[in-house]
């Protein structure tokens, strides 16, 4: 490995502390042939994994990774299976493809929730899936006028109620009291997990299909043909890549995705009188505000509660400096919060406080990419990317098989998101730009509305508030 090595991988979360045994698989033996090479046993490599080996059994498939399955970002997240796909319709439309197949995209990864959760029940992973629909929660009239136009605005573009709907306080707070919430945006394509189960089971599955995952594997480039890494060359007819927020640490593969931090506290297991305080919570909804510098929130399979928070801050180690990820600064904001929005939970021990990162395109799009001519499929950027992964690794399955199936039609196919600047102009940027959403979270708690120069952030620094 290079930079900081990983420490022990059940302290890297909550969620790989309780994904059973950790033991590293065997690293890649040496020099090795294989039809398809996939870099990085996270969500989009193991996913894609699955559908290319259920599709053709007879594929030699190899699945390389630096530390263990779902050590990355995919063991680390917050746990939100989460149908909304980031990008903007008109952002996919006006290159070249039309509105409609941007909006039969999207709703493609809507329905793609319903895929995981079946095909976990299919093969027996338990992951503690529950889809109980997110939440965004408007704490500020501004908020709430904002989300009540966002839904409207849904309903106009043809997503009907089924895919959201505006919740009153009254309604909200039959599923969950939030302190001083004035309503939500209900989105019901959104399940709860735990990440790390899901990717430690679905790594399980697919070595019983007869792949074969090398752990402790740290590839160095990528070439038509060949992966090189630090134990020998694998040459193969494709190249699978999955390596999203580590993308940079692969000299080979070029600047379109980089690493920007999250980091998430849980509390211990709180009895149920507390969840009696917060309005039963029995649906499992995850939720998060609407701030710029926004949390996200659940509901654990052992009743925590999780809450996390994105800051904006790209790492100089680009994500493998684990001590580099940790902010103290982020810890106590995500405490005052849990205690500000969850009184009930005010009181309750900080058992686990963890980091990671995950992978930015410069405009907020997520990209399946398609090189042909370099043997090559990626995709990345997601923001959200239980769900998309998923999407994802069955359209980059049908490009690799060459399947005509509307999957291949869709605009994220090769969008062209601009390269973010060289190091370190970007740390700069993503560090301005955090410090400045932050101010304005500050103003907008005072006046109740947020200033109008966020949208300036937006376009300066590309870091395009969640």
């Amino acid at each position: 490995m290079s930079g900081t090595p990983a420490p022990q991988y059940a302290g890297l979360s909550l969620w790989l502390e309780q994904a059973g045994d950790l033991t590293p698989r065997a690293p890649l033996p040496g020099p090795t042939d294989v039809d398809v090479a996939i870099v990085g046993a996270g969500f989009t490599g193991l996913w894609s994994a699955y559908y290319l080996k259920k599709a053709d059994p007879s594929l030699r498939i190899a699945v390389l990774e630096r530390w263990i399955a779902g050590a990355g970002a995919s063991g680390r997240n917050g746990g939100w299976c989460y149908g909304h796909l980031n990008g903007s319709v008109d952002g996919y439309a006006k290159n070249g493809s039309s509105r409609e197949l941007a909006l039969a995209m999207k709703k493609e990864n809507y329905r793609t929730v319903d895929v995981i959760g079946e095909t976990l029940a299919a093969e027996g992973i338990d992951a503690g899936f529950v889809k109980g629909g997110a939440l965004n929660v408007a704490r500020t009239f501004e908020q709430a006028k904002a989300m009540r136009a966002g839904v409207a605005e849904d309903h106009a573009k043809g997503f009907g109620e089924e895919f959201s709907r505006w919740l009153s306080a009254e309604e909200l707070a039959e599923r969950v009291q939030i302190s001083g919430a004035l309503g939500a945006k209900l989105e019901p394509y959104c399940a709860r997990v735990q990440p790390a189960k899901l990717a430690r089971g679905l790594a399980e599955v697919v070595e019983r299909l007869g792949v074969t995952i090398y752990e402790g594997t740290e590839v160095t480039g990528i070439e038509r043909g060949v992966v090189h890494t630090a134990r020998g060359d694998v040459r193969c007819e494709h190249v699978v890549r999955g390596t999203e927020g580590y993308t940079l640490q692969i000299p080979t593969e070029g600047r379109r995705i980089q690493p920007l931090t999250s980091q998430i506290i849980a509390t211990e297991p709180l009895p149920a009188e507390v969840f009696e305080e917060l309005g039963g919570w029995e649906g499992r909804e995850v939720w998060g505000d609407a701030l710029n510098r926004n949390v996200y929130c659940q509901r654990t399979m052992d009743d925590r509660i999780a809450i996390g928070g994105r800051g904006g801050f790209q790492p100089r180690q680009k994500g493998m400096d684990e001590a580099e990820i940790l902010d103290p600064r982020v810890h106590e904001m995500l405490r005052v919060a849990l205690a500000e929005m969850l009184p009930a939970a005010k009181d309750a021990t900080i058992t686990h406080f963890w980091g990671g990162v995950w992978g930015a395109t410069r405009d907020w799009a997520p990209i399946v990419g398609h090189e042909p001519e370099r043997g090559v499929t990626w995709a990345g950027g997601y923001g959200d990317g239980v769900c998309a992964s998923n999407f994802a690794a069955r359209t980059m399955t049908d490009l690799i098989l060459r399947r005509d199936s509307e999957l291949v039609r869709y605009p994220w196919i090769n969008h062209p998101s601009p390269e973010w600047p060289r190091d370190p102009l970007v740390r700069i940027g993503a560090r301005a730009g955090d410090a400045a959403y932050g101010l304005a979270d500050r103003v907008a708690a005072r006046r109740g509305r947020s200033p109008r120069w966020t949208a300036a952030i937006d376009r300066i620094t590309g870091l395009g508030a969640k």
